[in-house]
């Protein structure tokens, strides 16, 4: 469990949140009453198949599940080299130092939160054709279930490798079955973003703003392809999306992730949350002590040594930069996404150094001396923040744009439409036109590998802290470069030179690019028909 106080105050928040996810408030997600989803759900009209369809959207935000909430967005980024958690010694740092193992409690919640889901899409695939309805509306609705079931899976496929495939409702008993292989898992999500998108609309009405769409299911198949090596494949899902003419940037970085712009055109699948009844705690969660909030997930040393200078160069090849003035001429989405030492907020002036933010100054404190700006929304109030009705998103079309560059340059297809692809972010992170080559550092060319250099940077400045960054250095196989010792924060002085030291990490990338089978379900299933992953047989 937890090591530190914070698992006291996790705890308490599990007690009040469970009843606030599951109250009823106004939007798509309580349109209709959400009663738990089971076999014993009366199957009949359209309007229970609505029903339980919104349960089943439900399972990614409810009360049961919401150790998924807590770790994509305090979890993820600390299991990167992008930040570490606040709180010293919790199961986010654990992880993001190496320490796992099969008896570990919250990689073990991870992968039964999944196969929870699993369940309660199987229930509804297997009860949806009995409902006297329409059959356009109930194949869209086997396609949005569809969507949620692959998601889960891509999510097992992505720390596990190969798990059990299950379509259908289980008893204990009938769960004991061996892993598939990961090409057959691959091949399953696949199928079922396949036949999402055949039958999915490319929009909904306002009225069901946040339903899962045809650019969704395409942007999530080729995020799949990606992740898989299958550049090809990759490129024409993403291209796919591109051509439905739907999607677009949304026109300020910053104000993309505004409570009031949440069901903006870049959007293509986000977890939703409406009103106070059904909030979240990110304002909470990430606003830094001085604001009065818990200052949750702290950027590192490397990670903000990694964005890019004003002429498009690192610092260590930039003729823009100043080692004495290390904050000035970077991507402006540096400025959008760290509060750094001098930084403003608001007009307030964050000073760090000899503040409660500064490390150690209080247990909210961070441990880097960086707090995170993005996602902190212009409508909390300091010193009384409270839950609110942000979405976490999980797919905008920015990572379509990246896909498809990505996947263009590792097929070796490069050509301007990967330098439109890549500009059109970098412009819009300018506040210019992709035209106005002269206002911003637009890509005109490069080898394959200084493109591949060029769009992995890309994806760490676009898609800093949305979850993105440990699922791309272990498919890259760079974690064991990357997440393999020190890392540190601000200097220990303002004017100094030595950094502070946060952790020290540990990445043996004999064993550690994928998760340990939690040991219950081996104990559960049988030795004999559940396999261990190689390395941990005996980790303990």
């Amino acid at each position: 469990m937890m090591t530190n106080m914070k698992k006291y105050i996790f705890i308490w928040i599990i007690g009040i949140m469970f009843p606030l996810f599951t109250a009823c408030n106004d939007g798509f997600l309580d349109l209709n009453p959400r009663d738990q989803l089971s076999e014993q759900t009366f199957w009949a009209t359209e309007t229970d198949a609505f029903n339980a369809l919104v349960g089943v959207y439900s399972r990614y935000t409810d009360g049961d599940n919401v150790w998924m909430y807590y770790d994509h967005i305090l979890g993820l980024p600390a299991r990167s080299d992008e930040a570490v958690n606040v709180w010293k010694g919790n199961d986010y740092n654990n992880l993001g130092a190496g320490n796992n193992s099969p008896s570990m409690w919250y990689t073990k919640e991870l992968w039964s939160i999944r196969y929870r889901i699993i369940r309660t899409c199987n229930v509804f695939l297997t009860n949806i054709d009995k409902p006297q309805m329409d059959d356009t509306k109930r194949e869209q609705m086997k396609g949005e279930v569809k969507f949620l079931r692959a998601f889960a899976y891509h999510f097992l496929l992505n720390n596990w490798g190969g798990v059990p495939i299950i379509e259908e409702p289980l008893t204990l008993e009938e769960l004991k079955r061996p892993r598939n292989t990961a090409e057959e898992v691959l091949d399953f999500i696949l199928k079922d973003l396949d036949e999402a998108a055949k039958v999915l609309p490319e929009t909904w009405s306002s009225e069901y703003a946040g339903r899962i769409t045809k650019g969704a299911a395409l942007g999530m198949k080729a995020r799949v392809l990606l992740y898989a090596g299958r550049w090809e494949e990759a490129a024409i899902a993403a291209k796919a999306v591109m051509d439905l003419g739907v999607h677009s940037l949304f026109s300020s970085y910053e104000d993309l992730f505004e409570i009031s712009n949440k069901y903006n055109e870049e959007v293509l699948y986000a977890w939703q949350y409406v009103g106070q009844n059904m909030a979240n705690y990110t304002q909470i969660y990430m606003h830094f002590p001085s604001f009065g909030g818990w200052g949750g997930t702290n950027p590192l040393q490397e990670f903000v040594d990694g964005i890019l200078c004003t002429d498009g160069k690192p610092s260590n090849e930039s003729a823009v930069y100043n080692p004495d003035k290390p904050y000035e001429n970077r991507d402006p989405r540096f400025y959008m996404s760290v509060i750094y030492p001098g930084s403003t907020y608001r007009g307030v002036e964050i000073p760090v150094y000899g503040d409660v933010d500064y490390p150690g100054a209080t247990g909210n404190s961070s441990q880097s001396g960086y707090y995170t700006r993005k996602f902190l929304d212009e409508g909390a109030a300091r010193y009384a923040l409270i839950p609110m009705e942000s979405n976490v998103i999980i797919l905008r079309y920015a990572e379509v744009l990246l896909t498809y560059a990505e996947a263009k340059i590792e097929s070796g297809s490069i050509d301007q439409s990967v330098y439109d692809a890549i500009n059109m972010l970098r412009a819009r992170a300018y506040g210019v036109d992709i035209s106005q080559t002269d206002k911003y550092p637009a890509v005109t060319g490069g080898s394959q590998e200084e493109l591949r250099k060029i769009v992995r940077n890309e994806r760490m400045i676009e898609l800093c802290f949305e979850g993105q960054r440990r699922d791309d250095i272990i498919r890259w196989r760079t974690a064991e470069k990357l997440m393999n010792g020190a890392c540190y924060g601000i200097p220990i002085e303002k004017d100094g030179k030595e950094h502070i030291l946060v952790m020290e990490r540990r990445f043996d990338p004999s064993y550690h690019y994928l998760f340990p089978i939690p040991q219950d379900e081996i104990d559960l299933i049988g030795k004999d028909i559940m396999k261990q992953n190689p390395g941990w047989e005996t980790a303990e």
